[in-house]
């Protein structure tokens, strides 16, 4: 079972429990004696009834358990927004039969984070601009682990779990940037290419951003992130992003591109 389900079968019962006692202490102040113990908790039990089952299939439920999302643990805020992002998917007709022919959830996931890895290069410059910033806002609020592992490609549910934390807006803008990039890849959109010069002219423009041996390190970190600690390469990492977002056009253009080829 969904955590959404989970938590509005929560909700529907504590609203009809109230409704409920209420009811059954009414018939207890108003009729007395007249009606009996057993026909006054009949009655609250058909009241009860008579909300919950309505609640638990009310149609906007997603919508409303969204807007109650501030109110509830962060963990299960975190699930609510996994399962909006999932039935998401579900509404591309080619991403919808990718995922039912997954033989398991795990398969389903592994499906999912293929489209994405695959159709980030099938993005407009614009997305892609968005992509680097909310990557940079992200990097900026994890912890090193979890950076490093974003850096690795690998980005751990801590690391989501602090950018909901920071900002839901921040959470929100990486689901949508997933399903951008699935929705580019099922649809296979063309995929610009960058010349050896344009590649070139990227790396020059980073390079005269960064002192010293910054622009080294950073490269390396692109090269090999296998290779570094979790700390040098969360620092790449977090440098790169910062320098490229506030680079001029095109050669940040340019160098967003490069970093998806």
């Amino acid at each position: 079972m969904e955590w959404s389900a989970i938590i509005w079968a929560g909700l529907s019962g504590a609203v009809a429990g109230a409704i409920m006692a209420g009811v059954e202490g009414l018939l207890a102040k108003t009729a007395g004696e007249r009606i009996g113990r057993r026909a006054r908790h009949a009655l609250a039990t058909a009241a009860f009834l008579l909300v919950f089952l309505p609640l638990r299939e009310y149609p906007g439920r997603y919508e409303l358990l969204a807007r109650l999302s501030p109110l509830l643990p962060a963990r299960l805020a975190f699930q609510l927004r996994i399962e909006q992002h999932g039935r998401r998917m579900m509404e591309v007709p080619g991403v919808e039969r990718m995922l039912r022919a997954a033989p398991s959830k795990a398969a389903a996931l592994d499906v999912m984070k293929q489209l994405t890895a695959k159709g980030i290069a099938r993005l407009d410059d614009t997305m892609l601009l968005q992509r680097a910033i909310l990557f940079s806002r992200m990097l900026a609020v994890s912890s090193e682990a979890s950076c490093a592992a974003f850096a690795r490609g690998a980005p751990t549910e801590d690391l989501l779990m602090s950018a909901l934390q920071a900002d839901p807006a921040m959470l929100d803008g990486w689901f949508n940037m997933t399903f951008q990039a699935a929705v580019a890849e099922v649809e296979q959109r063309p995929v610009p290419q960058l010349s050896d010069a344009q590649v070139d002219r990227a790396l020059a423009a980073l390079r005269a951003r960064l002192p010293g041996d910054q622009a080294t390190r950073v490269l390396a970190a692109l090269g090999g992130p296998d290779k570094l600690s979790d700390r040098d390469l969360c620092w790449a990492a977090r440098t790169l992003y910062e320098t490229a977002t506030a680079m001029p056009d095109p050669e940040r253009a340019l160098l967003l591109r490069a970093l998806t080829q």
